[in-house]
């Protein structure tokens, strides 16, 4: 189970992370020197009498650099694959790139979108277009909310196609209101179109309190 765990692409990156930001902040030699050096010399006045913090300076440099070459084996550049501008008569495309480790949100014309991992460093994400020409921006974003620096490209997509409209398409398909197992009440939706998926992202369901997440796309 906890190799299964350790193997899901997303909980990697959240693992590597959580070292990057480690040797970018606590174990850096004037941080980690700043907080042993003032522990150091409160024992010194004290008149406890310890011994040299050096042995533990040399200890974390050591082992900031074994994670430095450890990340190394995890590192890509941002990036998003195919051309920078085409055409397509499909309104439901995908979108497919790498990212650094640094990068834990992605975003799409400025709203969060969730993308499928396929490992460590490669992601997928899929895309409903309107007709015409669609301008999409995709950002890398940090853990603190901070946009990453070169996580950035642009594409430019004209559908030829046309986009049904959802009304009579995006219907109620089965209610669950009064179910045997308490909670575990249900809506599903159904998209009767043949050729156009939805982005549902912010819709919202009068009566459930329930606001659709972003990035959620109901295809035909």
């Amino acid at each position: 189970v906890l190799d299964r765990f350790r193997a899901f692409p997303e909980f990697q990156r959240a693992y590597w992370r959580a070292f990057e930001d480690a040797i970018t902040g606590p174990l850096v030699a004037t941080t980690f020197a700043a907080r042993v050096d003032r522990v150091y010399s409160g024992l010194v006045s004290a008149g406890v009498g310890p011994d040299s913090p050096q042995g533990l300076k040399d200890y974390v440099a050591a082992r900031r650099n074994y994670i430095l070459n450890q990340l190394a084996n995890v590192a890509a550049p941002f990036a998003v694959s195919g051309p920078t501008s085409f055409s397509t008569n499909r309104n439901l495309i995908t979108l497919s790139g790498t990212a650094p480790i640094r990068v834990a949100t992605l975003t799409l014309n400025g709203v969060p979108v969730q993308p499928t991992w396929t490992s460590v460093t490669n992601w997928t994400v899929r895309v409903a277009l309107q007709p015409g020409v669609n301008q999409l921006v995709i950002q890398g974003w940090d853990n603190k909310g901070q946009p990453v620096g070169g996580a950035s490209a642009t594409r430019t997509i004209n559908f030829t196609g046309t986009v049904d409209p959802p009304q009579g398409r995006i219907i109620f398909h089965e209610i669950m209101y009064n179910p045997t197992v308490p909670g575990a009440e249900f809506v599903e939706l159904r998209n009767l179109s043949t050729n156009t998926a939805y982005d549902l992202s912010g819709w919202r369901v009068n009566g459930l309190d329930l606001t659709l997440p972003a990035g959620t796309i109901l295809e035909p």
